[in-house]
């Protein structure tokens, strides 16, 4: 999944610069996202800087589609969690409901 998505990503931008430039330079991940995301503290905003935004393009890429696919992961398994706990819930509440019924006697 991490390495379609990031031959997608990576075609389309080459594609989008083509049009824009009318060349296929690789340029930085830098000169293609102006806007960063930051965590607000200086020293792992300088990390994120070295280890992602000054990589050379294709580079950046795999870094940057790793790093979304795992969060991408870890949601989704969250998610499925949270989910199969409510449905085992509704299981629990309805055993009880059914072992209540047979615990009471009833008038005949």
């Amino acid at each position: 999944m991490t390495l379609a998505a990031f031959g997608v990503i990576f075609t389309l931008l080459i594609v989008f610069r083509f049009l824009k430039y009318g060349d296929t330079h690789l340029s930085s991940l830098s000169d293609i996202f102006r806007n960063r995301f930051y965590v607000g503290h200086e020293g792992i905003d300088s990390h994120v800087d070295t280890l992602v935004y000054d990589q050379v393009l294709p580079v950046g890429l795999i870094l940057f589609c790793l790093i979304f696919s795992s969060g991408l992961a870890l949601v989704a398994s969250a998610l499925r969690d949270i989910f199969l706990i409510r449905k085992l819930k509704r299981r629990i509440g309805r055993l009880e409901r059914t072992g209540k019924r047979q615990d009471t006697p009833s008038a005949v």
